[in-house]
Parts: structure tokens; C-alpha cells; sequence
């Protein structure tokens, strides 16, 4: 996890990577078989939450993964989540993969490490307009996810209250009234980029808010998405894609 927090905000989330960027439908042991047979791709461009950092089994419980699964059977699932990734990374390192690969869709979740590193909204939305608008560019139909609530992440209500998870950040931690004001920019870049492009809007930020027991969204790290977690944002992508 990244501990390195600065400034507005850098107290709010911890780093969203800990593992390799390699895609998901591989031969590593224990991974899911490939299909051979597959004839459409299915990429997914995020942090560590794509990766499955947080879940019990983030090889097969990654929130991708749960979107794979219910996708028709001729589809394979490359996944390219990255380590600490923003917008700007996946532009440069995910991106050309993507197009390479000609995916039929795509699911884009980034904006909490921009936020981390205190990107400025104007440079995050305009790497996302560049990344999506590749994506559509190409066929794919790209989804894209809002950021969540991070005011209530545990992480950061802990750090807040002067708890634990404040060991080794800096201080003081951002009022609630200012994350809830950063991520309501983010996420109207998030709209924007969305509305303008022709890609489709999956409001996670809606969903967390609404979810019945929102701590069992969060893994024990506080800050990652749980089994549960990611089974939702999952149910939120499938529900908008129409493979």
C-alpha cells in the first residue's frame, strides 16, 4: 500500500494496487481455463480493485471476473489492471494493449489514485476523454464507473477519529465536506467524458450509497472492495452491458 499521502486528500486512500498487471485469462495455476473457442474480448482497465485485492480468492473473485462470468460463453476476459494506476497510466501502459487486442468491451474504473496524487480534475478528465475515446474509437462499448463514496471508506472515518489507519500519513486529514466535494468533481468529469463519447455511465457512487450494509462493501484493509464488494460493482457493469 502506498503510505506516501499528501496534501488535500492524500490521507483519504490508500494506494488501490499490491499486484502484477498480468490479464486474468492466463495459465498461471489455479487461474480459470481460457475458451478457446472464444471469439470476443471482454478488457478491464482499473487499479488493484481489478486485480482483487481485497477479496478472499482475487484470482476468481475480482470484480472483472464476476463480470466475465456472466458474459456469453464466447467471450474471454484479458484483464489490465495496474498497480496504483491513474488515468494518465492507463493511457500509456493499458491502453495500447487494449486497442491491440480489439475488444468488444470494455470496463473502465479509475479516479481514486488521480485523486490520491491530487491530480487536478481538468488533467484527470481530460486522460480519460483520450482513453475512452480510443476505446469507442476502435467498436468497443465502454463502461465506465463513477467514483465511490470516500467519505465513508473505514480507512479514512479511522483516520479521522485519530484511529490506526492514520500510522504513517500525514495530518490533518481532510474534512468529510471536502472529499464529498472532490469526488462530486471527479465524478462530473466522469459524466461528462461519458455523455460526450457515446460511452455508458455505471454509477457506483449511487450504488454504494444505496447498498443495504455498506461496510460489507469494504474489505478489512478499508479501503478495498470486499468479496461482497465486488460482487457488486460487478452486478452494476453486467446490468449495463448488452453483449
Amino acid at each position: 500500500m502506498r503510505r506516501h499521502l499528501v496534501g488535500l486528500l492524500a490521507v483519504v486512500i490508500v494506494s488501490c494496487a499490491a499486484v502484477s498487471c498480468t490479464a486474468s485469462k492466463s495459465t498461471t495455476a489455479g487461474a480459470p481455463p481460457v475458451n478457446p473457442t472464444a471469439t470476443r474480448l471482454y478488457v478491464a482497465i482499473g487499479g488493484s480493485d481489478a486485480r482483487g485485492v481485497g477479496t478472499d480468492d482475487p484470482l476468481r473473485e475480482s470484480w472483472p471476473q464476476d463480470v466475465f462470468r456472466s458474459l456469453p460463453a464466447n467471450y474471454r476476459l484479458v484483464n489490465l489492471g495496474i498497480p496504483d494506476a491513474t488515468a494518465a497510466t492507463a493511457v500509456t501502459e493499458s491502453l495500447p494493449t487494449a486497442t491491440s487486442l480489439h475488444p468488444a468491451v470494455v470496463t473502465v474504473w479509475l479516479g481514486l489514485n488521480d485523486i490520491l496524487t491530487q491530480v487536478p480534475v481538468t488533467t484527470y478528465q481530460s486522460a480519460l476523454t483520450t482513453l475512452v475515446h480510443a476505446l469507442r474509437a476502435g467498436g468497443a462499448t465502454v463502461l465506465v464507473g463513477t467514483v465511490p463514496p470516500v467519505d465513508q471508506l473505514p480507512a479514512y472515518l479511522d483516520c479521522l477519529g485519530g484511529g490506526g489507519a492514520c500510522s504513517g500519513l500525514v495530518q490533518p486529514v481532510p474534512s468529510r465536506t471536502q472529499v464529498v466535494a472532490a469526488v462530486a468533481a471527479y465524478n462530473a468529469a466522469i459524466t461528462a467524458v461519458t455523455a460526450r463519447e457515446g460511452a455508458v455511465l455505471v454509477d457506483l457512487h449511487a450504488a454504494a450509497l444505496a447498498a443495504p450494509a455498506p461496510s460489507s462493501l469494504i474489505s478489512a484493509d478499508g479501503i478495498n472492495p470486499s468479496v461482497t464488494g465486488a460482487q457488486m460493482i460487478a452486478s452494476r457493469f453486467t446490468a449495463a452491458i448488452k453483449p
